[in-house]
């Protein structure tokens, strides 16, 4: 308890947040748990709306939108890595802000070494859904690994039981 409340506040102290021309840039501080997970792409951390860059998850179903499959369990697979695990929000590519005003960031789990998006992708509760401004190494290492969950039938790729994700299926573009 005395770990988290100090890591908490050495957090707070050097957390650098910078605003310029609506933009905000994070430097690269360790965190630990987030304000809400809204799905398995998209979270609230420190009152900021955050889009996990690369992949796409299934919606939670909001609004006038169905709940799509697998939609709890990567929301739940989300919520438990950002309990369990410290992160480091990273910026991947030129885009700092997506279509809806989010910011567009990669999370990496510090005592994991790996990203949120590998683990979800890798785990098929994500599939790759990127932008070319991202590194080609990031979208190559994504690539491989929803090549891998599709073989396998993994998650959402699992098509003899789940039709929309079958004619949702994202085939990694041409690098």
């Amino acid at each position: 308890m005395m770990k988290k409340i100090f890591l908490s506040i050495v957090s707070v102290l050097l957390l650098f947040v910078f605003l310029q021309d609506d933009t905000v840039v994070v430097t690269a501080v360790t965190h630990h748990g987030v304000d809400k997970v809204i799905d398995g792409d998209t979270f609230v951390f420190n009152n900021e709306k955050i889009r996990v860059v690369g992949i796409d998850a299934p919606e939670m179903g909001f609004g006038n939108s169905n709940k799509e499959h697998f939609a709890d369990a990567a929301t739940q697979a989300v919520s438990e890595l950002f309990q369990q695990y410290s992160f480091t929000l990273e910026k991947q590519g030129s885009e700092n802000r997506g279509y809806y005003g989010r910011l567009l960031r990669s999370v990496v789990f510090d005592d994991l070494n790996k990203s949120l998006e590998m683990i979800l992708v890798e785990q098929g509760l994500a599939r790759v859904y990127f932008v070319n401004s991202l590194p080609r190494d990031y979208r190559e290492s994504l690539c491989a690994a929803q090549v891998i969950a599709q073989a396998e039938e993994i998650g959402i790729w699992n098509a003899k039981d789940y039709e929309y994700f079958e004619a949702k299926k994202h085939r990694c573009p041409s690098l």
